[in-house]
C-alpha cells in the first residue's frame, strides 16, 4: 500500500485534488478552516491534536509531531520545511514529556523553521527562515536564529490591509 505522500504526488498533475486532502484530513481528525492550503509531502505523526484556522497554509515538506495539541490561527502562512514537535524528554530521567504549540493569527513562518512544544507564538509575529523557536514569541515581533531571539518589530496597525490567500496572487520578482 502506498502512503499518503506517494498518492498525493501521483495526483499532483490532476486539475483539482483538494477533495482528496479534505478526506485525508477528516480521516486524520485534523480540524481545518475555510480556504486551507498545504503543499505536498506533509508528514503527520498521529491522528488528531491539530486545529488550523481560516485562510492558513503549510508549505511542502512539513513534519508535524502532534503528540500534544497544536493550534494554528487564521491567516498563518508557513513556508516549506516547517517542523512542529510537541514532545521531548526530561533531561534528568529521559521520561517522555509533551507540551502544546499555539500559533496566533496573521503569523508568517519562514523556510525550514522548527517550533518546539510549550511555545506560544502571538499574533502578527514573523519567524525568520532557519530559526529554532524554543521560547514564546511576543506579538508583533520578528525573531530569528538558533535559538530564535527578537531581531525586529512588525509595524502592522490593527485593521490594516493584511495579505491573505484570497486577496491577491504573490508578486513575481
Amino acid at each position: 500500500m502506498r502512503n499518503f505522500s506517494e498518492v498525493e504526488f501521483a495526483l499532483e498533475g490532476r486539475e483539482n485534488f483538494n477533495w482528496f486532502r479534505r478526506v485525508y484530513l477528516r480521516y486524520m481528525r485534523i480540524e481545518v478552516g475555510q480556504r486551507f492550503t498545504w503543499g505536498t509531502q506533509i508528514y503527520l505523526y498521529t491522528r488528531g491534536n491539530i486545529s488550523i484556522g481560516d485562510r492558513s497554509g503549510l508549505g511542502s515538506f512539513a513534519r508535524i509531531w502532534n503528540y500534544d495539541n497544536i493550534s494554528i490561527g487564521d491567516d498563518v502562512a508557513c513556508a516549506g520545511g516547517l517542523t512542529l514537535n510537541t514532545a521531548g524528554h526530561d533531561i534528568d530521567t529521559m521520561k517522555p514529556i509533551g507540551a502544546p504549540i499555539t500559533i496566533g493569527n496573521r503569523v508568517w513562518i519562514g523556510l525550514n523553521v522548527t517550533i518546539l512544544g510549550g511555545v506560544t507564538i502571538h499574533d502578527d509575529a514573523v519567524i525568520a527562515a532557519g530559526s529554532l523557536v524554543n521560547k514564546d514569541v511576543p506579538p508583533k515581533t520578528v525573531v530569528g536564529g538558533v535559538p530564535a531571539k527578537p531581531i525586529g518589530k512588525v509595524s502592522r496597525e490593527p485593521g490594516s490591509d493584511f495579505w491573505n490567500y484570497t486577496s491577491e496572487s504573490p508578486t513575481k520578482l
